[in-house]
């Protein structure tokens, strides 16, 4: 911010832990502390101004260094400790600890959490844990939609957002307390809702934190999901493998590309945690390197393209484990195929079986067109199934 009179010019600098400043002519320099409300060799008309600017500036000053952290970071220095509580007793916490997860996020105040605990008998969510871990870990699922950063201004009344509760899906909506199209002026506010798949809505009271990758608004609510729709969690099959994601890609043949654009997205560290279910379709290097020649580019120019790397490779996330087996009959369910919800927001795969064949193939609505080569290979908590082309959003 500068601010320039006839005998001075003021420059000041914000940050997270301080304003700084130095004026021309006047011949000061110094710096305010908004953490301790100090200020150092401050003088005359500067030191007024400075003052005056501290007022507006103090708040956005605190939490300006939001944007470098991950979910659980913002929500500790906001003082929502009992959705860090949660997370932590559900296992999530390393997921929401990624800085690089990308997804918007709907956390509850504390009271929000009190109020849920009080009504379902429970203490503390450790306690909850402790009866119901399936219940606590899916109710904070369907707080995620996962691959998308949306806005509260953005957030529509349309068809409802998939969360990473599987089949549970999130309502969203607005209302203005004027007649105005736009909704602003004199007397004008707007109210920003989200409603859960138990029929639980809750306001916006804070909107459009922003973390690292992520968009969080703080809710009066917690968004409980249709609980008659969720079963026990079964128990980890016996096949459950203790080699992560990252390392099922290293060692398994013909994914070196695949493997590398795990680790230049963060998708490796976020697809950690034993319980986030997943099924992952990973391309083969033949199919990169055709994608590369229609491209015209090394794998070394795409791989340093992150968003589009991290966009292309949501699209072959499925936020739940699928084996090949289950893939068939939901296709065979549908007709002749299925549609997946992705971990990239608003897209969706179809699942088919190639005539004529026990062969699983996926298309995009870019119509491109994939088939499974290897099914089931076992990575941490999910499942990784071979394909032989990458599929585009």
């Amino acid at each position: 911010i500068t601010h320039s009179c006839a005998d001075y010019l003021v420059g000041l600098a914000l940050s997270s832990s301080r304003l700084s400043w130095s004026c021309t002519l006047h011949r000061c320099t110094g710096w305010i502390n908004p953490r301790k409300g100090t200020m150092q060799r401050a003088q005359g008309a500067a030191a007024a101004l400075l003052l005056a600017l501290l007022a507006a500036a103090l708040t956005h000053s605190v939490r300006a260094d939001e944007d470098d952290q991950s979910p659980l970071q913002v929500a500790r220095g906001r003082g929502l400790t009992a959705f860090i509580d949660a997370a932590t007793a559900a296992g999530l916490g390393p997921t929401l600890d990624n800085r690089r997860l990308k997804a918007t996020l709907f956390i509850p105040t504390n009271s929000a959490f009190a109020s849920t605990l009080a009504a379902l008998g429970q203490p503390s969510v450790q306690a909850l844990a402790a009866a119901n871990p399936g219940l606590l870990l899916a109710v904070l699922q369907h707080h995620v939609i996962p691959g998308a950063t949306i806005e509260a201004d953005d957030l529509e009344d349309r068809d409802p957002y998939a969360t990473l509760l599987p089949n549970q899906r999130l309502g969203a909506g607005s209302t203005c307390t004027c007649s105005r199209s736009n909704c602003r002026g004199a007397g004008c506010s707007r109210t920003y809702t989200v409603t859960s798949a138990g029929g639980v809505t809750a306001n916006i009271v804070t909107r459009d934190v922003e973390s690292d990758e992520a968009e969080i608004h703080i809710i009066d609510k917690v968004l409980l999901p249709d609980l008659a729709r969720i079963t026990p969690a079964p128990p980890s099959p016996p096949h459950m493998s203790s080699r992560t994601l990252s390392q099922a890609a290293a060692r398994a043949p013909g994914l070196t590309v695949f493997s590398a654009a795990l680790k230049a997205t963060g998708l490796d560290t976020a697809l950690t945690d034993p319980d986030i279910p997943y099924t992952i379709l990973a391309p083969t290097d033949a199919a990169f390197q055709a994608l590369l020649a229609s491209l015209g580019r090394t794998p070394e120019q795409l791989l340093a393209d992150t968003p589009l790397v991290t966009r292309v490779l949501s699209l072959h996330v499925l936020p739940q484990v699928a084996n090949a087996r289950e893939l068939v009959t939901r296709a065979a369910a549908g007709g002749a195929s299925a549609r997946l919800t992705t971990m990239l927001f608003g897209r969706l795969l179809t699942v088919s079986r190639v005539p004529g064949s026990t062969t699983l193939r996926f298309n995009s609505s870019a119509t491109t067109s994939a088939r499974v080569v290897a099914a089931d290979l076992v990575a941490g908590a999910g499942l990784v199934h071979t394909i032989d082309a990458v599929l585009l959003p």
